[in-house]
């Protein structure tokens, strides 16, 4: 069994995006109407990707009411992020256990209040990782984690996913209070090699 069938085998369904064996696209879309960036399609998937959608995959319906929960045990306050969320994952498996993940967030304009979503979403990667070794006997190796905001600017500038650094950026250097910003349109498409 691969990390990607074991991921399969546990996220229910209609929280998976995409899976790359089958799709080269994935769409990730904001639901909040009042979004600048409502729609990011990223490309180049290929055999080991898979897209979840965090954000939407933890809606829980109690008497006819939304709530956004990362699991049903857990308090809804506003004194712990424990229930956000950043909008995808994206996980790329490679050969040996291995993997690379990113977590990705769509924000308008000038971004605010996404290192909470972002530790967040690292919490239930490590509760998957321990999922995965303990059910399907499977150890994984996460080699590279990003931390991936894309947003749009109010200025209405060119956008930047196309900008090439001249150095690489150290992984110590991208963390959930301080990830990889790119300026975007709405509806744009990124290739995940732009940014994985």
């Amino acid at each position: 069994m691969t990390i990607i069938d074991a991921l399969k085998s546990i996220i229910k369904d209609e929280a998976i995006i995409a899976d790359g064996n089958m799709h080269s696209h994935a769409c990730i879309e904001e639901k909040d109407v009042s979004a600048k960036l409502k729609k990011l399609t990223i490309s180049d998937l290929g055999q080991g990707h898979l897209v979840i959608g965090l954000d939407g995959g933890r809606i829980m319906i109690c008497d006819r009411k939304e709530f956004a929960l990362m699991s049903p045990i857990f308090r809804i306050t506003k004194d712990c992020d424990h229930n956000r969320a950043c909008d995808a994952l994206l996980i790329k498996e490679k050969p040996g256990g291995r993997c690379e993940i990113a977590y990705i967030d769509l924000k308008s304009d000038s971004p605010t209040g996404y290192s909470g979503q972002f530790k967040s979403s690292k919490c239930f990667i490590n509760y998957i990782e321990s999922l995965i070794k303990t059910f399907c006997d499977i150890d994984i190796k996460i080699e590279r984690e990003k931390y991936v905001l894309f947003h749009t600017d109010s200025t209405n500038s060119t956008p930047s996913i196309g900008k090439k650094t001249t150095r690489p950026t150290p992984n110590d250097k991208n963390s959930a209070t301080s990830p990889m910003k790119f300026i975007v349109k709405n509806n744009m498409t990124i290739s995940q090699m732009k940014f994985l």
